[in-house]
């Protein structure tokens, strides 16, 4: 969501927040502690990674006829 937090509404932020179960939720309070330089590589990496899933899905689809995806990343 592009809107900034703090112009949420409070039901909002419950309702946001209520998609994600507990271990999410404090995995996403011990990354905010983290130092900001850290915060940033780690964001790198998981762009990276939802970049090549969505990536894989859309070949996979493309080349579902042709026996499945050419590229194939396992993490």
């Amino acid at each position: 969501m592009c809107i900034p937090d703090r112009q949420l509404r409070l039901e909002d932020r419950r309702r946001i927040n209520a998609s994600f179960d507990k271990k999410t939720l404090q995995r996403f309070q011990e990354i905010e502690n983290m130092d900001p330089d850290f915060k940033k590589h780690l964001f790198s990496i998981i762009d990276s990674v939802i970049r090549i899933t969505k990536h894989n899905r859309l070949t996979h689809k493309k080349t579902a006829s042709m026996g499945g995806c050419w590229l194939n990343y396992n993490f």
